[in-house]
């Protein structure tokens, strides 16, 4: 959750969307609303808590991933993840995320091949390349990352790959609870690994 989920909570619930069950529904201003969804709860060991923004999923080892905006914890799931349907799956610390505190990580995503790790700060987006025997938490504990270009944005906090590698990157703020549009920024990938 965000800055206001830290609550009495040792658990992180994330909302997965079932829209394969044919769910959804196609708005008249365009936008899709989901009617049906599987809950995946994620429980930190010994009742602690974190801030966390940052929840990612690794296709070479089917975890999940969450970096703490407080300390830079590096938390992965104690199993792989195959959506399976409601269920509650333990976390466990696999690392801790170089340049913490200063610079509390918002965002996060991992390339469709694996190989490639975007991690959003709030004036800032790092680039991590590793090979598919990598472990990922020693990968975001033990190296720097590379500065990718980021045009800093009021709210920006979240940070995606296209879908196709030669689209980029995206960025995307939060509205802050005012009606009206936001800005998705596309950005273009870094050079070949």
């Amino acid at each position: 959750g965000g800055p206001n989920a830290n609550s009495n909570s040792n658990s992180t619930s994330a909302s997965i969307p079932t829209t394969a069950t044919g769910t959804e529904k196609v708005n008249s201003d365009g936008s899709i609303s989901l009617t049906e969804w599987d809950a995946l709860t994620l429980t930190y060991p010994g009742g602690s808590q974190h801030n966390a923004e940052s929840l990612m999923y690794d296709p070479l080892t089917h975890h999940l991933y969450i970096i703490s905006r407080d300390d830079g914890s590096i938390w992965r799931t104690e199993r792989v993840w195959r959506e399976e349907g409601n269920a509650t799956m333990k976390l466990v610390q696999v690392g801790t995320k170089r340049s913490q505190p200063l610079r509390p990580a918002t965002g996060a995503d991992i390339s469709r091949d694996g190989r490639e790790v975007l991690v959003k700060h709030y004036s800032s987006i790092l680039y991590y390349c590793r090979e598919p025997e990598e472990d990922l938490g020693m990968v975001l504990s033990t190296r720097q990352g590379i500065k990718v270009p980021y045009k800093r944005e009021i709210r920006g906090e979240s940070v995606a790959f296209a879908a196709q590698r030669e689209l980029g990157y995206y960025t995307l703020s939060e509205s802050g609870g005012k009606v009206g549009a936001v800005p998705l920024y596309r950005y273009n990938r870094v050079p070949e690994r």
